[in-house]
């Protein structure tokens, strides 16, 4: 491999180079470098890359896979309320991927060993955890609608995109909407305003108690009550204490514990909606639902 640095460079530029270094080369490595490697030492391709991704994409126009747009997620929402089904969103984020990545793509040590993905424990695991990962992948199958990354970064789509290689999940037939589906509908749609104005509410994560404080205060009356979820094993525990409750909806911000418990309540004939950090922003008042 041709490049202006070793891999022993590569690696100092890394902790100790210049910006503008370090920017060219990863733009080099991102791009130019594949082009250069895909079409030989013998030949050139006189176009720039951005030209040969644009062609790229076009000669695979038939493989793109339509996500379903706030709007149409409300519809279905509204749709399984009105024929009193049940209807889970599922919302998978890098937690989410790491679990079902865990021990199958990179090891459990692995994840450990990266001080910035040290948040999975705050999500509501502790790897390794086998059962928890297959049934992450079940669930894929099992939800209603599933919200996944957008943004092509190693941990987000890339990864993603390997794990539905990996498990052969049927994208083009899945029910798929963006993973920010959360902030989509609060933004752009008036279905949590519709929810918590005419249906029954029940609150399930560990900030839900502020939350609820917060909905009353803005007028919001119809909330059944609030469940705080201490981690993934406290899952079923969860699931029985929901049953207490007389409720038509639940909002569930819950880390990687709301995936589970949006998929089993739908089952129950529930709405399940993972309502994921949406709830610290009206906590915070940095994002409000007008009644």
């Amino acid at each position: 491999m041709m490049s202006m640095y070793s891999e022993k460079d590569w690696d100092r530029l890394k902790n100790f180079g210049y910006l503008e270094d370090l920017t060219y080369e990863a733009y080099f490595r991102g791009g130019e470098q594949h082009v250069e490697e895909l079409v030989g030492a013998d030949y050139i391709l006189p176009y720039s890359v951005e030209e040969i991704l644009e062609a790229g994409i076009a000669s695979l126009s038939n493989k793109l896979i339509k996500l379903k747009t706030p709007h149409e997620v409300q519809q279905e929402i509204k749709q399984a309320m009105g024929n009193n089904k049940g209807y889970s969103l599922i919302r998978i984020g890098d937690g989410e991927l790491l679990t079902l990545g865990h021990d199958i793509l990179f090891s459990a040590e692995e994840i450990e060993s990266i001080p910035r993905l040290n948040f999975l424990s705050y999500a509501g695991v502790n790897l390794p955890d086998h059962s928890i990962r297959d049934l992450l992948a079940r669930n894929m199958m099992e939800a209603d609608m599933v919200g996944i990354p957008f943004l092509r970064r190693p941990t987000f789509q890339q990864l993603f995109n390997k794990l539905a290689k990996v498990h052969k999940w049927p994208m083009k037939s899945m029910n798929l909407t963006r993973s920010v589906i959360n902030y989509e509908l609060h933004l752009q749609t008036t279905l949590f305003q519709d929810l918590l104005n005419n249906k029954r509410v029940l609150l399930i994560g560990n900030r839900m108690m502020e939350g609820e404080t917060v909905l009353r205060n803005a007028g919001f009356n119809n909330i059944a009550g609030s469940i705080p979820v201490e981690n993934i094993n406290s899952v079923p525990h969860v699931l029985s204490e929901a049953q207490k409750y007389d409720f038509d909806v639940a909002l569930v911000s819950a880390g990687i514990p709301a995936n589970l418990i949006c998929v089993e309540l739908a089952k129950r004939n529930k709405i399940a909606i993972d309502f994921g950090h949406l709830i610290d922003e009206l906590i915070n008042n940095t994002k409000v639902i007008v009644k």
